[in-house]
């Protein structure tokens, strides 16, 4: 997979996954993080259930890290979140909220 570098040039879903982008991309290019990828992976969580990440971040060390960007909270979102995260134990998963600008607030799963 290859890293995306430009998030202008990827249609994202809504404004917030955008800004995101913009910051994970400061991040690569600063070194903090080795690579990030946009809704790379669909995870089936049940029959006829599949979740689709936001976000692949991968760091320094080679860790993965699942990343939602919500804007509010919606249980069903939740639920989907709790359940990614136990069917890939290999990961983790955080929900991302309040993306303003370059800061952003992050809850671990």
């Amino acid at each position: 997979m290859k890293a995306v570098t430009k998030p202008k040039e990827v249609a994202y879903e809504s404004k917030w996954e955008q800004q995101y982008a913009m910051v994970l991309d400061l991040l690569v290019r600063s070194g903090a993080i080795e690579a990030y990828w946009y809704q790379p992976v669909k995870i089936i969580l049940a029959n006829r259930t599949t979740y689709t990440p936001d976000f692949l971040i991968q760091d320094k060390l080679g860790n993965l890290e699942f990343h939602e960007v919500k804007g509010y909270k919606r249980d069903d979102a939740m639920v989907k979140l709790k359940v990614a995260a136990a069917v890939v134990p290999w990961a983790s998963f955080k929900l991302i909220t309040d993306v303003k600008g370059m800061a952003y607030v992050s809850r671990e799963i």
